[in-house]
């Protein structure tokens, strides 16, 4: 037997805004637990914003909050989510980045599309530039979640946004004194080392290309060799 979670979700799959709203009323289905299934189907319509926003406020901070890291860490198409993102982000007050830490948490998973999104509503909430450097709850910073779960993609946008791989963090391994964070993740987890090569690699390859692209740009003769076998 299908439990009251379960048929919802299959409404919301099948898109039935109108069924699902009195279904939602009817057995009295928390704004928490439509949050939650919103951010697994990772596809949300217009019509279910305004539904969500003619709920009762029974959501909380925390609920918001782990429906947007919810949402980051679903894989579905970035441009799926990005909506639902900026709601929920919207939503929640100043303190969400304290709390949550959704930056981090989009680089533990990669999420590096949302990276921009995330550090729009950073600013808008506080006012200021989100610090690339900076660490969570747990010590980390992104460019470390980036390294130690291997996320080359994620890595490369992280260090484009100016993060320090010698940024200086705690060291837990040894109270009082501090290490990189780049040597942090090699202490932690020696395989972050074959993230590193991979991203060294592919800038290398992409190095190498574009040199050659310029240097036939800038020599007539291979452009005419080039012509001659056109």
């Amino acid at each position: 037997m299908r439990t009251v979670s379960q048929i919802f979700a299959d409404m919301l799959a099948n898109k039935e805004e109108f069924k699902a709203s009195g279904f939602l009323r009817q057995y009295g289905l928390r704004e928490t637990n439509a949050l939650q299934w919103f951010a697994l189907k990772g596809i949300v319509s217009p019509e279910w914003m305004g539904l969500m926003q003619s709920l009762q406020n029974s959501a909380t901070r925390e609920d918001l909050g782990n429906a947007l890291l919810l949402t980051l860490a679903v894989p579905t198409a970035w441009e799926h989510r990005q909506v639902y993102v900026e709601w929920l982000a919207q939503k929640l007050d100043a303190e969400w980045h304290k709390t949550h830490h959704p930056i981090h948490h989009a680089a533990f998973h990669g999420t590096w599309k949302a990276f921009n999104t995330l550090e729009a509503l950073y600013k808008a909430k506080t006012q200021d530039n989100f610090d690339w450097n900076t660490s969570n709850t747990s010590g980390h910073t992104p460019l470390y979640l980036a390294l130690t779960e291997m996320q080359p993609e994620a890595l490369v946008e992280i260090l484009k946004k100016g993060a320090n791989p010698h940024h200086m963090v705690n060291n837990p391994k040894d109270p009082g004194k501090q290490i990189s964070v780049l040597n942090l993740a090699f202490q932690n987890k020696s395989a972050a080392l074959s993230t590193v090569k991979e991203v060294w690699t592919a800038a290398k390859t992409k190095a190498a290309i574009q040199q050659s692209l310029d240097d036939s740009a800038e020599d007539p003769s291979l452009s005419k060799k080039k012509n001659r076998k056109l």
